[in-house]
């Protein structure tokens, strides 16, 4: 897979990223037209595009900006997908779903827009990310009250169970500490009411329902085959977190689907 420079220096969570694509890499042939819902700083994007593929990425314009972009990705309402009927060959999103509050409606732009032989690909958090994150909150706690912190690989790039200090410090109440302490590891990651919800929410059945009620059939649904959630984990190797994931289970499940 070619890449450019803009790609050659990637952190951990792209790193990650870019193994969980590795396995579903295949059905992305030369030629086929590729949107990609949720694109960030456009990372999968690009590797989607050095397949020889043609992507439209796109992402709502009130997300928290990239330092930089490694492929173009276009602003969008979070709604009404820019693009006509039957335009895409693939349809590909990477934790992405779980942000989205009226993912019905997302799912029938995603019907409209895609050809009637189509594939969908969306990774989704596994209940394993779920609640071994909100462990990791309290191991953040510890590290964050005691000098030392450690970044997480968190579904988007920025963490609901993050203490809100500031680069230079600003003062914060004793309630506000005490909050983020203590209930900071039940706070919601994406469109839900909380963590113990979410929990319940990212399983494999509750997903497969949603799609299935869309008008979707599911080829196949499989987990990541990688293990990463949390703020003391964040120096492991890919291949710690291959063999983790056979212990703990796999962060992130992905569907591929078509068409009824």
């Amino acid at each position: 897979m070619k890449t450019d420079k803009k790609m050659e220096k990637i952190g951990l969570r792209e790193k990650v990223r870019k193994e969980e694509f590795e396995s579903i890499q295949h059905l992305f042939i030369p030629q086929t037209r590729v949107l990609e819902l949720g694109g960030g700083s456009g990372y999968q994007a690009a590797l989607i595009a050095s397949l020889g593929c043609e992507v439209l990425s796109i992402d709502v314009e009130q997300r928290v900006m990239p330092r930089s972009l490694v492929f173009p990705v276009q602003n969008y309402n979070g709604k009404d997908i820019p693009a006509d009927d039957e335009t895409f060959d693939i349809i590909y999103s990477s934790n992405v779903l779980e942000h989205i509050k009226d993912v019905d409606y997302t799912l029938k732009e995603v019907r409209r827009v895609l050809k009637p032989e189509g594939t969908v690909i969306h990774f989704l958090p596994s209940p394993t990310w779920r609640f071994w994150n909100s462990v990791a909150h309290y191991v953040n706690v510890i590290q964050r009250l005691f000098g030392g912190h450690h970044k997480s690989i968190n579904q988007s790039e920025t963490s609901s169970h993050s203490l809100p200090l500031t680069n230079p410090p600003q003062r914060h109440s004793l309630t506000e500490v005490l909050s983020w302490c203590f209930l900071g590891a039940f706070k919601p990651h994406g469109e839900y009411q909380n963590a113990v919800v979410e929990l319940f929410s990212y399983r494999r059945s509750r997903w497969r329902t949603v799609f299935e009620d869309a008008g979707f059939n599911i080829s196949a649904v499989g987990g990541n085959g990688l293990f990463y959630s949390g703020y003391f984990l964040s120096g492991l190797s890919i291949n710690t977190r291959r063999r983790a994931c056979r212990l703990m289970g796999h962060s992130c499940n992905v569907f591929i689907m078509k068409l009824r």
